[in-house]
């Protein structure tokens, strides 16, 4: 088996992305990564966040998806295709636009973001 340049940076870069992500895995373990947060809505009380959740999911498993159609079938050779099937950018979308439709809810149900009323009356003027 002969190195070639490309085999040699395929590895570098892989054990690269593996000592990173152990990195980050030591830093969760330890607490330096706090994740307590990771599901939850920014401002209090804190809730969990359904669409947060879905989002979070649903990348994983279109991930875990793209990793299999990358590998492809037992027997050959794993290349990136050459078109991504379209369900798994439609599910990715349904994913982030559920979650984009929720936090504008969740926004206007606040009062967050919408129009700031206009200046209070100086006393003894009539309103409006």
């Amino acid at each position: 088996m002969s190195l070639t340049m490309t085999s040699i940076c395929e590895g570098a870069l892989c054990a690269f992305f593996i000592l990173l992500e152990i990195t980050i895995i030591y830093y969760i373990w330890s607490g330096k990564i706090n994740l307590s947060l990771l599901i939850s809505e920014k401002d209090p009380p804190y809730q969990a966040s359904m669409s947060r959740f879905q989002l979070l999911v649903f990348t994983f498993v279109i991930a875990m998806s793209l990793f299999f159609v990358i590998m492809g079938k037992p027997g050959s050779a794993p290349g990136f295709p050459k078109e991504i099937p379209g369900g798994i950018l439609a599910l990715l979308g349904i994913s982030g636009s559920s979650y984009l439709v929720s936090k504008g809810i969740s926004t206007k149900d606040t009062g967050n973001g919408g129009p700031k009323p206009g200046p209070a009356p100086a006393p003894g003027e009539k309103e409006g």
